[in-house]
């Protein structure tokens, strides 16, 4: 199996990433059961609303069961 990664070298900390794809992430860390100690330092991070209301529309629509 091959598989590729990104690595950021070049961080600004003045960036946030959307909040719907901070709730993928910690979505993600619960079905993996990751340790809970791993889970509140993700759950704390900031994160911002995305402008593109469709877009965050689209993303959050996966979880609509």
């Amino acid at each position: 199996m091959e598989a590729f990664t990104y690595y950021a070298t070049q961080i600004d900390a003045g960036l946030a990433p959307f909040d719907w794809y901070k709730h993928h992430v910690v979505i993600g860390a619960e079905e993996a059961r990751l340790s809970e100690d791993y889970r509140r330092e993700i759950a704390v991070l900031a994160s911002v609303p995305d402008p593109d209301l469709e877009c965050h529309r689209r993303e959050m629509a996966i979880y609509v069961g």
